[in-house]
């Protein structure tokens, strides 16, 4: 890991820290999330988008242990196979 200097307060930080622990200045911006539905700007910790309401997914990496969503099939016809012996 490599330490580069803080353009603020000239300490030496890692090159990969997003904040300088000496003086607390931005490093990395953070990336800013977008609704997938509306393209709105969304804000840390939102669950649900303000201007359409869709879901927020935190798409950052973190895995979810949802499990695949159950569909209920209506209006379906389904033939009744003949067995031969």
């Amino acid at each position: 890991m490599a330490m580069i200097v803080c353009p603020h307060c000239g300490e030496q930080v890692s090159e990969k820290a997003k904040k300088c622990v000496h003086c607390g200045a931005i490093l990395i911006p953070e990336e800013k999330k977008h609704c997938t539905e509306c393209g709105a700007e969304l804000e840390e910790g939102m669950t649900e988008c303000p201007n359409c309401g869709c879901p927020v997914d935190d798409i950052l990496g973190q895995e979810t242990d949802e499990k695949p969503q159950k569909v209920e099939a209506t209006g379906v016809k389904v033939g009744i196979m003949q067995c031969l012996a």
